[in-house]
């Protein structure tokens, strides 16, 4: 019985999947994504416990020492790797002091991206910058290198598909950050939509005025053929509403859930990147 209670088991195999793609999670997120249980329950911290054992995760302390969540060991990295096509550099294993709290929510959004069924491949930061990237690459080209988003997925409908970006903003950049990051998204032939969730809706005004004056005075940008759509939505609002939460480019409005209907009324789909009010047809 013993043996059996300490067998890797499908389920944690999950949970080590996950931590490598976040590089840490709390106890509480990963009770929510692998147990149905009461709020009472201490059910995963058994697991939690069993993994630690075997030495494949180990606790990741924030300020005063105080266990903020869990991450892979050296060990548990290797036995994820083992016999899987996953490369070493998209596993993550992270140490935090400021920017815990924003990789936890990026794994509430994308389980809420996920409740759409025409949301499908996402991907994490660590993996599209894998997909996108080698090491060469950054040394030779290092002057023309994409920002890498928070995350991507590929929103599908029968004969449509995009490549969105996701990025989650809560603390504010310089303007002048600011517009290399909203350049190269503008330009970006990786993904042709990006949905920022911001942490309230005044910074979403600031950054809205940022990306307004880049499309306006920037060269690169003024003179492309065609430019991707941003939307921004706030933190708040996404969270309570998920996918009936509105996302703006600032002419109109629209949700996800919106889209989606859309995509199953006509070919003609609304929510443009270059046109307000309408979106591209495909990648």
């Amino acid at each position: 019985m013993r043996d059996r209670k300490h067998k890797i088991t499908s389920r944690d195999r999950m949970i080590l999947s996950l931590l490598g793609e976040y590089g840490c999670i709390s106890a509480g997120r990963l009770k929510s994504h692998f147990w149905k249980t009461t709020a009472k329950s201490h059910t995963h911290f058994r697991r939690i416990g069993v993994l630690k054992k075997h030495r494949f995760i180990e606790n990741v302390l924030g300020d005063g020492g105080i266990t903020i969540g869990y991450r892979l060991t050296k060990k548990g990295k290797r036995f994820l790797l083992l016999g899987s096509s996953l490369e070493s550099r998209s596993v993550l294993r992270k140490s935090y002091r400021t920017d815990f709290e924003h990789d936890q929510l990026l794994i509430d959004l994308r389980s809420m991206l996920r409740e759409s069924p025409l949301v499908g491949d996402f991907k994490t930061e660590a993996e599209v910058r894998t997909e996108l990237f080698s090491e060469t690459t950054k040394l030779i080209h290092w002057e023309s290198v994409t920002t890498i988003p928070d995350a991507t997925f590929v929103f599908k409908a029968p004969g449509h598909q995009m490549r969105v970006a996701v990025e989650l903003e809560l603390t504010a950049k310089v303007k002048r950050r600011y517009a290399r990051i909203f350049r190269s998204h503008l330009l970006s032939k990786n993904w042709k939509m990006v949905i920022y969730i911001v942490k309230d809706l005044n910074f979403q005004k600031r950054l809205m005025k940022i990306l307004s004056d880049i499309k306006e005075r920037d060269v690169q940008v003024r003179l492309a053929s065609e430019i991707n759509g941003i939307y921004f939505c706030s933190l708040g609002d996404f969270l309570q509403n998920r996918l009936d939460a509105k996302i703006t480019n600032g002419k109109r409005e629209i949700s996800l859930q919106e889209i989606a209907q859309n995509f199953g009324l006509s070919k003609t789909i609304p929510l443009a990147a270059n046109v307000p009010g309408s979106m591209p047809n495909s990648v």
